[in-house]
């Protein structure tokens, strides 16, 4: 814009962090950035029921069994499964790929005689 003081800078009117502009693609927000984050990083997180199941059961998961875990959430994300069943050697996990979340728990050997539901695919360790 014109300004008729010599040497004086006009201040531009400036994108505002979060707001959409026309012709502008939206900025993630924070909590999207933290979920891509924890997905980049691999980390399966416990939700509290299977934090409580873990501990009446008494399952322990030891730095072997996360790193099971967090591969077979990435191989489930590669073939675009949502809810998986993981069947470690020691216990049965059904995750939530897109939220990288463990939602139930069990023994290896309580899963035997089980019928599991509301996956869309499985992972197995043996």
């Amino acid at each position: 814009p014109f300004d008729p003081a010599p040497g004086r800078i006009t201040p531009q009117p400036q994108e505002r962090p979060g707001r959409s502009q026309k012709g502008a693609a939206q900025k993630p927000d924070f909590q999207e950035l933290l979920r891509r984050a924890s997905r980049e990083e691999g980390g399966v997180s416990l939700s509290r029921h299977v934090q409580e199941r873990l501990q009446s059961r008494e399952i322990s998961i030891d730095s072997q069994q996360a790193a099971l875990l967090d591969s077979a959430v990435r191989m489930a994300r590669e073939k675009g499964i949502r809810d998986t069943l993981v069947l470690t050697p020691d216990a049965a996990f059904i995750v939530n790929v897109p939220n990288n979340t463990v939602v139930t728990a069990m023994e290896r050997q309580a899963a035997a005689q089980r019928v599991f539901t509301n996956i869309d695919g499985a992972v197995v360790f043996s």
